[in-house]
């Protein structure tokens, strides 16, 4: 259970969604969609054990009933395991096309950057792990592209998407930042909120999931998503304002079930295309 649970299975499995819906956006269907879905499982789970690998001092303070510092997996088998799933992951994109491949190859290269060297960066690193999340969408929307780059216009209501997750998955990182801040001061990461401190961070998380709202209501004005798309979506920004008079660490998770019925307000639009 510790291999499954290094993995985030959750944050895995929303990243696959996100990608079957970004090439639904471009009406793209097939064995291809299912392969791009997996690969993004694989390469997101790996992001995470290379991140919990690097992240294993840190973990010990803050969250010490993860996988590693538990003891549950060794460190060892943490760098041969998120190998593997890097390798699976890039290696299924050979069977869909050069574009997705090389957003592969440059996604995975910039997971073990960020979690080498780049986490520590203040404000950047949350800036990458946000296009890490935001580029599902644009990954699942290249299932479409053949080989031309003018197909890449296509992506337009794609890359609308992405700005809305990259947003409000911004917001959730700077939660993130302002809960871990006893631990990230203790080993001296230069983070948001080890820099300016929590509450700064909190505020800051607060302007991005307020915009990252307002941005999601585009997608219904632009029609390019229906009514059904805008009903479920209304119940995915209460949850994300709600935010704003939360804790840090309330916040953080209540993003991610914003998020979740982000989603499911996509799919909705999708399947319900009523305007």
């Amino acid at each position: 259970m510790a291999y499954i649970e290094i993995l985030r299975p959750v944050n895995c499995a929303m990243a696959a969604v996100a990608v079957v819906l970004g090439a639904l956006l471009v009406n793209a269907t097939g064995g291809a969609l299912a392969i791009a879905a997996l690969s993004a499982f694989l390469i997101t789970g790996a992001g995470m054990v290379v991140n919990d690998y690097f992240d294993v001092r840190i973990d010990r303070i803050n969250r010490p009933q993860r996988p590693i510092p538990s003891g549950r997996v060794s460190l060892r088998n943490a760098a041969i395991y998120s190998g593997a799933l890097f390798g699976t992951g890039i290696g299924l994109t050979f069977a869909l096309n050069p574009y997705m491949f090389g957003l592969a190859v440059f996604n995975s290269a910039l997971e073990i950057v960020y979690a080498w060297k780049l986490k520590k960066t203040p404000f950047l690193g949350n800036v990458l792990v946000s296009w890490l999340v935001a580029s599902t969408y644009i990954f699942g929307g290249m299932v479409s592209v053949p080989g031309k780059l003018g197909i890449l216009f296509q992506l337009v209501p794609v890359v609308l998407f992405a700005i809305v997750a990259f947003l409000g998955n911004l917001a959730r990182e700077l939660y993130k930042t302002a809960a871990d801040y006893k631990g990230d001061k203790r080993e001296r990461a230069r983070t948001v909120a080890v820099l300016f401190g929590p509450p700064f961070a909190k505020r800051l998380g607060d302007v991005f999931v307020v915009v990252s709202s307002l941005s999601s209501l585009l997608v219904y004005i632009l029609g390019i998503l229906g009514i059904a798309y805008l009903v479920v979506q209304m119940a995915s920004i209460a949850v994300y304002v709600s935010c704003v008079f939360l804790k840090p660490e309330e916040a953080e998770k209540r993003t991610k079930l914003g998020m979740v019925i982000g989603l499911v307000a996509i799919a909705a639009g999708l399947a319900v295309p009523w305007y």
